[in-house]
Parts: structure tokens; C-alpha cells; sequence
């Protein structure tokens, strides 16, 4: 599809190759979580606790780290199925009063329910992962940005880069807003009172959910970045012109994406991450729903960058994650309500939506389809 006379097929084609290596980046830290989900065929009758557990240790070639005095005098019940090893030794441990904890690739600790000892551990590969994501993803732009980039540089004039750093700094004000957010919504998981779950599988899905945003956000995030480098210049006509046909291009398939993931997340959890139930529902559940409005936000945001109108985008975006996102985090736990908890992927942009449309200039009759 053309956007304008102005878009190129070779810049198009390098706004795709950077939204791909986005998309590869983050697709690499997922294939430990695929991994570990394969599915095992366990048949071990009923026995004390510890007997079982080293049938699975033996079986799957787990690392099980557990004191024996905790599970010596525990019985554990008869396991015949075909699951994962998360999910076995889950079974075994429903009603011991203890609590599994993943440590690490196909590593699990097994503590007394309760215990705050080594709470960090299920989010420890969601942050290695955005690790991950952020260095293959930084290495594969330099790579596809640098052979396009002029042989000479001409600095431009100091008035003008002094502007444009202070309007650069609200972009970066935003992103850092939004990381501080993720700390502390983590913060509050880890504190929040007992759920019907428990803490941990908790923390679990909230670590493995955020992990797959990062992968189903990366191609909007994507989409924004190029849309404001091809919208820089171009006056109010050209810019609805361009936002109406991509608004009208992408509809169908974010919406059958986001219709598509809400419909299969349970199976979706357990194939990927071994995570099922409310909470990993919940989120993900707000994940799909959300993704329609950051479709269009985005693009609206592509638009206000293009003119350098930073402030007005991070101003809006910070102040409504932070004034709807802690309330819905703190009713929600309180409540033990995954919908609630977790509706501040939906408010934010469902809020900001007609602020960036008006600041724009486009009514939401010619903004969707």
C-alpha cells in the first residue's frame, strides 16, 4: 500500500526490516519458555513426597532444590498424565503446604508456602529477557540504519539542537516513566496480600505475561517510529490522508490478532510459559483488548512527533498510566480481581485517545474505519 507520494518503496522497506528485527530480538528470548513447556508422560503411584520428586528429577533431568527434612514426612498423591514438569510438580504439592518456585531453566525450588525467601526469582528471566531484547535489537538497528546515513555530516545550528534535545528529553520522560511503572507494579504484586493462587503463581504469570507484551508491543512501537519519520514535513491534509489509509489498513488484522490471542490465551500460556489461570488470563486478556487502541494511538503519536510536539505526548501518557494504573493495581489486589488489576493496559490509551486525536486535528470518524 502507497502512503503518499513522499514514502519511498526503500524507506517503507527499512521501516519493515526495523520492525522485524524488533520482532526477531524479542522472538529469540522466547524460545527457553518453549522449551520448557514440552509436555512429559509421568505414571508415579502415591508415595511419600520425596520418592516422587525424585522420580520427576530422574525423569526429566529437572534440578530440584528442596530440604528433606520439609518433604520427608509428606505424602504425595498418584501422578499419571501427560504434562509439563511445572505443572507435575504442582500436583504433587497441592495441599502439602508447600510452594514450587521457579529458579531457572528447567530448575525449581520447593519452599514452605509463605516464605519471602528468593521472591525475585520468576521475574528474574523477564528482565533478562528485555535485556536480551534491547541489545539484539539495538545491534540489528545499527546495522540496517548505518549504510543509509549520509557520507558527510553537517552539524546543525546550536539554537535549533538545543531546542530539539529539550523536546527529545519528554520522549525519553515518557519511556522512563513507563519503565518506573513496570518496577512498581512489580513492587506491589510482591506485597499485595495472599490470592487464591497464592503469591508466587502470581508473580509467575505477571513476569511471563509482561515478557509476551514486550513481544506484541514491539511491532506498534515499531509502527510509531517510522510513521513519524515519514510524517516530518508534511502538512494537516497529507497527514489525515496517511493515518486514514493506515488506520483502514491495519484494522482487520490488529483486530483479528487481538480477537485471536484473547480467544486462545489459556492454551497459549500453557504452550508457551507452563502459566494458566485467572491472573495469566487476566493480563492477557487486557494485553488483547489493548492492543486496537495502542494501534491507533500510536499512529496519532507518530503524527505529533513528526511536528516535535513531544511534551504534549509524554505529559498526557505519563500522567494517565500513573493516575489510572496504581488505583487499578491497588483495587485489584485488594479485591484479588486479575480484570481489574490489570485494566491499566486499557484506561491509559482508552483516556488519551480523543486528547491526541483533537491535538491532531482528526475526528474519530475519519481516524477508524
Amino acid at each position: 500500500m502507497r502512503f503518499g507520494s513522499g514514502v519511498t518503496a526503500r524507506r517503507a522497506n527499512l521501516a519493515a526490516r526495523y520492525g522485524l528485527v524488533s520482532f526477531l530480538a524479542l522472538m529469540s528470548t522466547h524460545q527457553i519458555a518453549w522449551a520448557n513447556a514440552a509436555q512429559q508422560q509421568f505414571d508415579i503411584p502415591a508415595q511419600n513426597l520425596s520418592a516422587s520428586l525424585q522420580a520427576i528429577a530422574t525423569q526429566s533431568h529437572a534440578q530440584l532444590l528442596y530440604s528433606p527434612e520439609l518433604v520427608g514426612k509428606i505424602n504425595a498423591p498418584a501422578l499419571k498424565s501427560s504434562v509439563t514438569v511445572e505443572e507435575a510438580l504442582r500436583q504433587l504439592l497441592q495441599g502439602s503446604g508447600l510452594e514450587l518456585k521457579v529458579t531457572g531453566d528447567n530448575a525449581f525450588a520447593i519452599i514452605k508456602a509463605g516464605s519471602v525467601s528468593g521472591n525475585s526469582a520468576p521475574v528474574t528471566g523477564c528482565f533478562m529477557a528485555g535485556l536480551l531484547t534491547a541489545a539484539f535489537s539495538t545491534i540489528g538497528h545499527v546495522w540496517l540504519v548505518v549504510p543509509h546515513l549520509p557520507r558527510s555530516v553537517t552539524l546543525p545550528p546550536y539554537h535549533w539542537a538545543i531546542d530539539f534535545a529539550k523536546k527529545a528529553g519528554w520522549e525519553s520522560q515518557r519511556i522512563l516513566s513507563a519503565q518506573l511503572f513496570a518496577l512498581t507494579s512489580f513492587a506491589l504484586l510482591s506485597f499485595a496480600g495472599p490470592s487464591s493462587q497464592g503469591a508466587m503463581p502470581r508473580l509467575n504469570a505477571f513476569a511471563a505475561a509482561t515478557s509476551l507484551s514486550m513481544l506484541l508491543f514491539a511491532p506498534f512501537l515499531a509502527l510509531m517510529r517510522a510513521m513519524a519519520f515519514q510524517l516530518t514535513g508534511r502538512n494537516d491534509a497529507e497527514v489525515r490522508t496517511i493515518l486514514t489509509q493506515l488506520s483502514r489498513a491495519g484494522a482487520l488484522p490488529v483486530l483479528t490478532c487481538a480477537a485471536g490471542l484473547f480467544l486462545i490465551r489459556a492454551p497459549l500460556g500453557t504452550a508457551l510459559y507452563g502459566q494458566n489461570g485467572p491472573w495469566w488470563n487476566g493480563m492477557i486478556g487486557a494485553v488483547a483488548l489493548s492492543l486496537p487502541l495502542r494501534f491507533v494511538c500510536n499512529a496519532l503519536r507518530a503524527a505529533l512527533q513528526a511536528r516535535q510536539d513531544f511534551s504534549f505526548v509524554s505529559k498526557r501518557d505519563a500522567a494517565l498510566l500513573w493516575l489510572t494504573g496504581i488505583p487499578a493495581l491497588t483495587v485489584g489486589l485488594h479485591l484479588d480481581l486479575p480484570a481489574v488489576t490489570f485494566s491499566y493496559y486499557v484506561l491509559p490509551e482508552m483516556i488519551v485517545l480523543p486528547l491526541l486525536a483533537q491535538r491532531v486535528g482528526i475526528s474519530f470518524k475519519r481516524v477508524t474505519p
